[in-house]
């Protein structure tokens, strides 16, 4: 929870704000919405400072397994997890995540943990979607939080 936390905490505060929390929540491939967001920090922020806390994270956390009937987080693979996965961990049921997973899969054909913008191209066409050069540049500006030319889950 604590690397979750550290990559959630974009400026090094200590403390998550709510553009933090959605940021990363976004980064991690989970749409979530102002109110989620909202409803989120009404759980855990008990302090009402507008900022979660490490602790107030995992009490946020807690209060998400609990709400989706596991009193454990779920089984995660025992390699080595993204940032985004271990956030989306936090916040998503496993079986969410698990088809998450296997859409990137679908794109990531080297097996190499990122999608580049070839393997993009290759399996749009492959869906039978025609794709200009400037689709796939949109769609990597968007999700390429790095900047590094891949998207990683």
């Amino acid at each position: 929870l604590r690397a979750s936390f550290r990559s959630s905490d974009a400026n090094s505060s200590g403390s998550i704000t709510k553009l933090e929390l959605r940021r990363a929540l976004e980064a991690a491939g989970v749409k979530s919405t102002g109110e989620a967001v909202e409803v989120a920090f009404a759980k855990a922020d008990a302090d009402g400072d507008g900022k979660l806390t490490f602790t107030e994270f995992c009490e946020l956390h807690a209060l998400e397994q609990a709400g989706s009937g596991s009193a454990a987080p779920p089984a995660l693979p025992s390699r080595a997890l993204s940032d985004g996965e271990r956030i989306a961990a936090l916040f998503l049921p496993s079986a969410k995540l698990d088809e998450l997973r296997a859409s990137f899969r679908k794109y990531d054909a080297n097996n190499s943990g990122s999608i580049t913008k070839l393997e993009m191209r290759r399996a749009l066409e492959a869906a039978g979607v025609k794709s200009t050069g400037e689709a796939v540049e949109a769609a990597f500006a968007k999700a390429d939080g790095d900047g590094d030319g891949k998207i990683s889950f």
